[in-house]
Parts: structure tokens; C-alpha cells; sequence
């Protein structure tokens, strides 16, 4: 899973309420009283570090054949893929490429596999 914030995954999976409403509106508390700074993610920048980081991790290990490497984005944002696809796949390079089937990332909404590898 893709992350654009840590613990993102947490709450995607039910397990953290820190993207709750209730939460974004303690954040914004907190920002207008100049406690905390307002948390942007850029595709381009942290989300593509994040993901490239991921399947780097992934590629140093064996998985046997057949096998397809599926990263699911759990960003509240429809990231375009396509838009950082020749740069994610410049930092993914490796010697090593255990998944004969492929690398893909699949957006949130589950419509679009985009190919990586």
C-alpha cells in the first residue's frame, strides 16, 4: 500500500481514526492557533518517495513464479500514476526483479492498474 501521510495504511485498514473528520478538525484547531503547520502531499514528491521506497524493499526478496508485485493506493487523492510513471520507474530500477508477472500499482478506487515494471 502507497502512503501520503504516515499511518495512512493504518487508516485505510480501520485501524487509526487520524484521517477522520473529527481529526482534520482538531488539525485545523491546531493550525489556525500556529500549533501545527497545514500538511500537504505532492505526487511528485513525498507520494512517489513513499511508493518507490516500497517496492525497492520488495524487489531484495523471492516470491517464486507466477508472482505479480500489486501496490494499492490508499491516498484520499485519485493520483494520476501516469503523470510520475517514468520517474517512479528510474527509482525502481534494480538488477533484481523477483516478480515475473509484474509491478502495478491499482488506485484507490480499484478502476486503473498502472504498470510499473
Amino acid at each position: 500500500m502507497t502512503e501520503d501521510r504516515p499511518r495512512d495504511i493504518q487508516a485505510s485498514l480501520g485501524r487509526s481514526n487520524h484521517r477522520s473528520v473529527e481529526a482534520l478538525a482538531e488539525h485545523n484547531k491546531r493550525v489556525a492557533e500556529g500549533k501545527e503547520k497545514p500538511q500537504f502531499s505532492s505526487l511528485s514528491g513525498n507520494v512517489l518517495a513513499q511508493a518507490a521506497d516500497r517496492i525497492n524493499e520488495k524487489l531484495v526478496k523471492s516470491y517464486g513464479q507466477n508472482t505479480a508485485l500489486v501496490v494499492r493506493d490508499t491516498s484520499g487523492v485519485d493520483w494520476d500514476w501516469d503523470f510520475v510513471m517514468e520517474e517512479l520507474k528510474e527509482k525502481t530500477k534494480s538488477e533484481r526483479n523477483p516478480f515475473d508477472k509484474g509491478v502495478w500499482i491499482l488506485n484507490r478506487a480499484k478502476t486503473k492498474l498502472y504498470q510499473v515494471i
